[in-house]
């Protein structure tokens, strides 16, 4: 049993020391600031902050502005800083996605480095710690596959909302268009 010990297997499959929190490395991920350390959440925030300010920010009427201007910017400029929230919702949400992917990595290659260990020295415990260490990269497998699928579910939603915001944006620019060239029209008539 010795041989064991030096190898650093012993008789709990979850005895190796990991940087990464079992909790964080175990559970799928949940959409939300939950996972993300610190001072990713305060960077994440601070995007959204930002964005914020701006939308609440009262647009300024000038006086030379054309008509266009006056009835189609402040909608065009609101639904372009919605299309930036969503992006940094996307954005933060593809970060804590990368995050629960690379714990699960991490955590895959070191009870891989333990398998290879109990394969050389499983005939002295009938390959039992093996059998343990093949069914945790099972269980990590089957959690990298709800990861993604969860990162999948949580990110639909907000890639379609883009598209329809996108949509709706390049329509009001359009029509803002439209109006411009109807104030030119009338300029050169008039």
């Amino acid at each position: 049993m010795k041989s064991y010990v030096r190898y650093g297997i012993s008789g709990s499959v979850y005895d190796t020391h990991s940087p990464y929190s079992e909790k964080a490395v175990l559970r799928p991920a949940v959409y939300g600031l939950p996972g993300l350390r610190e001072s990713e959440h305060r960077e994440a925030m601070q995007h959204d902050a930002v964005t914020l300010a701006e939308l609440l920010t009262p647009s300024q009427i000038s006086e030379g502005e054309s008509t266009a201007e006056l009835v189609f910017g402040p909608p065009a400029h609101r639904l372009r800083l919605q299309l930036e929230h969503v992006a940094n919702l996307i954005a933060e949400r593809s970060r804590l996605h990368k995050r629960q992917r690379d714990d699960i990595d991490h955590r895959h290659l070191q009870i891989q480095e333990r398998l290879f260990g109990a394969r050389l020295h499983g005939k002295l415990d009938g390959y039992r710690t093996a059998i343990k260490l093949e069914q945790v990269l099972l269980q990590l497998d089957e959690l990298r596959r709800r990861e993604e699928l969860q990162f999948w579910k949580d990110t639909v939603e907000l890639r379609d909302r883009v598209f329809e915001q996108a949509s709706d944006y390049h329509a009001l620019q359009q029509r803002r268009a439209l109006l411009g060239n109807l104030d030119v029209v009338e300029e050169a008539h008039g």
